[in-house]
């Protein structure tokens, strides 16, 4: 039995230029310097909750865990 889609959430890594200040925040395991966004989709591809500016270091789980959506989400709703 196939179970039924609830949206989707996905991360993408931002390119940016090094910051002039804190810059080592926003360098990557690919050695660039980035932003986070995550973007999370309802079944009919709506946009329900987007999260923009963390910083590049950080993990889709750290981004993840930072935002209302998934803290929500951890907690049980």
């Amino acid at each position: 039995m196939a179970l039924p889609c609830l949206g989707a959430i996905d991360g993408k890594r931002v390119h940016i230029r090094a910051p002039g200040h804190n810059s080592m925040q926003f360098f990557n395991y690919k050695k660039t310097f980035s932003i986070n966004l995550m973007a999370i989709s309802d079944k009919e591809s709506k946009f329900i909750a987007v999260d923009i500016g963390q910083v590049g270091s950080a993990s889709d789980t750290v981004v993840w865990d930072r935002h209302t959506f998934g803290q929500a989400w951890n907690s049980g709703m």
